[in-house]
């Protein structure tokens, strides 16, 4: 985790809660797959005067200034023309929260995977929303605005990953209707990953990864990568 990251992660949930919780997890980095099938159900948007856009190539500055750490221009504008969607929320003129949108199968490098997309799927990814702006209502706006412009795009699903130990988005996304697929990740062990996994996610151990069905409750399967 860069020293970007860990302010972040601090601003969010505290000293202790990052001592306890976030430290183990970087040893054994378990994700939370969710699914939420469009059309969705319509509810009103809980932050007057937020706006949710689609991101041009113009508004890719936003995105660096944000997070220099990890984006460059010239990789944002290609993801853009590789047919990636990028969204920028406003409130006013005040830029909010910035996120990305994965249209086709993707490299994920926290998992170490590629997720497969196909048949109207999309990958909610790389969310941000700038820290004067947290626990705001901006994630809960987002919620609304955002499968709502997906499913005009012609998206059938929306797929994310979130890191085990970060709760609140975990309860916007089960307050808006998505569905917990399964979970899993890997233990960063010397040298090597040993992953594991539980519920509709399938790792074919061949790089990549195929997210399915809600799923019970299921045994957990593991994996060595060396």
């Amino acid at each position: 985790m860069h020293l970007g990251g860990v302010r972040d992660v601090l601003r969010v949930v505290g000293p202790r809660r990052f001592i306890f919780e976030v430290v183990p997890w970087t040893v054994r980095r378990r994700y939370v797959f969710y699914a939420l099938t469009l059309p969705a159900a319509t509810r009103p948007s809980s932050l007057d005067g937020f706006r949710l856009e689609p991101a041009t190539e113009a508004d890719l500055p936003l995105f660096v200034a944000a997070r220099p750490e990890r984006y460059t221009l010239p990789a944002l504008a290609q993801r853009l023309r590789d047919g990636h969607l990028a969204f920028v929320g406003r409130v006013g003129e005040a830029v909010v929260h910035l996120r990305w949108v994965f249209t086709r199968t993707v490299h994920v490098p926290y998992l170490g995977r590629q997720i497969v997309l196909e048949g109207g799927d999309v990958l909610l990814d790389e969310i941000y929303t700038m820290p004067a702006w947290r626990r705001k209502g901006v994630e809960g706006a987002v919620a609304v605005a955002m499968p709502r412009m997906l499913h005009a795009m012609g998206y059938r699903r929306i797929l994310c990953a979130i890191a085990s130990w970060n709760l609140a988005p975990q309860h916007v996304a089960a307050a808006h209707g998505y569905v917990r697929l399964g979970s899993g990740g890997y233990w960063a062990l010397p040298g090597r990953r040993r992953y594991f996994w539980e519920g509709a996610v399938e790792d074919r151990f061949d790089g990549t990864l195929i997210l399915g069905r809600p799923a019970g409750a299921g045994r957990e399967r593991a994996g060595v990568v060396v």
